[in-house]
């Protein structure tokens, strides 16, 4: 069960991430059509809209900024389906996954005490102070449609605990060590044209000498592998892997295999430039920790996902699309500055 003070933190986020939004435009939808039924418990389209406007509040910021002010209406998988499409699909998900979890929270025990929803409150009429009348009715909130959004967050991640605390982990010590070595890039295969600001291909002669200055690095560093870091600015570069990583070149990771601790490799070859690598550890023990860390939280997830999917599958969902088709990401959200204090939850 989670601390008072861990859930004081993430209510504090969830009522910090939307600080002073400020947007333009209203949306006139009837809030107490229903949008949804889960087993018979009608969801009204208010809520199921400020959770969605919420959401789409919090992308503005990063997708207006690398995508443009027309990303809502974009199709960027040329799937038919738009930016809004997906993104309310994912959001009617989750909605539907909360009303499914709180209709089961008494078979894991679950129950929100009366100082998180004292602290629930207190956040949502924190978040209805903090923003302005015209970022209230973009959002389309109310407190109460706050207060309930936060409820249902904090009972998910309690589930969720509960839930992942349940599952089998399967992960060995063998399955999570890692080798770490160091290594430094000498040269790429290419350079950026300082004129046109395209990236270009050496010709075959610069290549070759690219290529010879970097054998000559390779073997500065067999006696002093440090210096030539430090020279080409790579030192402290290091990285750990496993079998199965599929996220570094595999030139490097081949190369690696083939060492013993503390020994170097030749030139190796990469996909984008040259490299020179050296084995720190053929067990590091800190990074297979971590890792082992990392998987058994991801076999955890993954267990919880399946339970969900199942509860789900069990639940007789109804999403009146009519209703739901009138949720419309039409105007869009940016977080102003703000100097005034704000209240945080302890």
């Amino acid at each position: 069960m989670r601390t008072k003070k861990g859930i004081a933190l993430m209510l504090a986020g969830v009522m910090l991430a939307a600080t002073a939004l400020s947007g333009c435009g209203t949306q006139e939808i009837d809030k107490e059509a229903t949008a949804l039924t889960v087993d018979g418990r009608e969801v009204s389209l208010g809520f199921v809209n400020f959770v969605a406007r919420y959401e789409q509040a919090q992308r503005d910021q990063f997708y207006v900024t690398y995508m443009g002010e027309d990303v809502w209406e974009s199709d960027s998988d040329g799937d038919g389906l738009t930016t809004e499409d997906t993104t309310k699909a994912d959001i009617m998900e989750l909605i539907q996954s909360w009303f499914v979890l709180d209709a089961v929270k008494g078979d894991y025990g679950v129950e929100l005490s009366d100082d998180m929803m004292a602290q629930i409150e207190e956040t949502a009429a924190q978040f209805m102070a903090d923003n302005t009348e015209e970022a209230i009715a973009q959002l389309g909130a109310t407190k109460e449609y706050v207060e309930e959004m936060l409820y249902y967050t904090v009972l998910e991640s309690e589930i969720q605990e509960v839930i992942e605390s349940q599952a089998t982990v399967t992960v060995t010590d063998a399955d999570a060590a890692q080798r770490t070595f160091s290594y430094i890039m000498l040269s790429g295969v290419g350079e950026t044209n300082e004129e046109t600001g395209l990236y270009e291909t050496y010709d075959e002669d610069t290549l070759a000498e690219k290529v010879k200055e970097a054998e000559a690095a390779v073997e500065r560093a067999k006696t002093d592998f440090d210096a030539v870091a430090a020279e080409y600015g790579y030192e402290d570069n290091t990285y750990s892997y496993s079998p199965d990583d599929a996220t570094m070149d595999a030139a490097l990771l081949e190369a690696a295999d083939t060492l013993k601790e503390g020994e170097i490799s030749g030139l190796i070859e990469g996909t984008n430039g040259y490299f020179v690598i050296r084995l720190d550890s053929e067990y590091d023990k800190e990074a297979s920790e971590k890792n082992k860390a990392s998987l058994i939280a991801a076999e955890r997830v993954e267990y919880y996902e399946g339970v969900l999917a199942e509860l789900v599958e069990a639940t007789d969902i109804v999403v009146d699309e009519k209703q739901w088709a009138k949720v419309k990401f039409d105007s869009l959200f940016t977080i102003a500055a703000d100097d005034a204090d704000t209240a945080t939850i302890e």
